[in-house]
């Protein structure tokens, strides 16, 4: 059998350059191929592509070779989010709450394995999620005198890895 390997994930936008413009504000991503008016991809992984130009590529109207098929939007479907992870949460929330096109879907919160999270939506209804650093909580956790015992407990991870990730800090 072939193997497969991933290389990321496209999402379809409403307006391309408004989508862009948000993913390297917001979310300091950086472009790494920019297709104009159609799709950018972002070193990430993430790729954005226009709506019309997703939905002719799946017609097959880019290639003569018409497929049948009809692309049919589904704005905020809830069915998964794009996370990332921030040194500083607080920070990062407090400079997001500047945009006020930005639609948050709750404040921070702290996760059961303790790393604070807030999630919102993008502009095209994609749930982004962005959390402290796994090394920041056990930074943070260190400094607050938990020992690396206590710390793989809440994390639910063998003393193993929490001790390799403590090299880090």
């Amino acid at each position: 059998m072939a193997k497969v390997s991933y290389q990321g994930i496209l999402l379809t936008v409403v307006d391309l350059e408004c989508a862009q413009a948000f993913y390297e504000e917001v979310l300091g991503q950086v472009p790494e191929f920019v297709y104009e008016g159609q799709m950018v991809s972002f070193e990430s992984g993430i790729s954005l592509a226009s709506e019309n130009a997703y939905a002719r590529w799946l017609a097959g109207e880019d290639t003569g070779l018409l497929t049948g098929v009809t692309f049919k939007v589904k704005r905020r479907p809830n069915t998964f989010q794009l996370y990332f992870e921030v040194d500083a949460l607080d920070e990062f929330v407090k400079k997001i709450r500047e945009n006020k096109s930005i639609e948050f879907i709750h404040e921070p919160i702290e996760s059961a394995y303790g790393a604070w999270t807030v999630r919102f939506y993008d502009n095209d209804g994609h749930i982004i999620e962005v959390a402290e650093s796994i090394l920041m909580v056990a930074k943070r956790f260190l400094n607050e005198g938990m020992t690396i015992e206590q710390i793989a407990e809440r994390f639910g991870d063998p003393i193993e890895v929490v001790e390799q990730l403590i090299t880090q800090i």
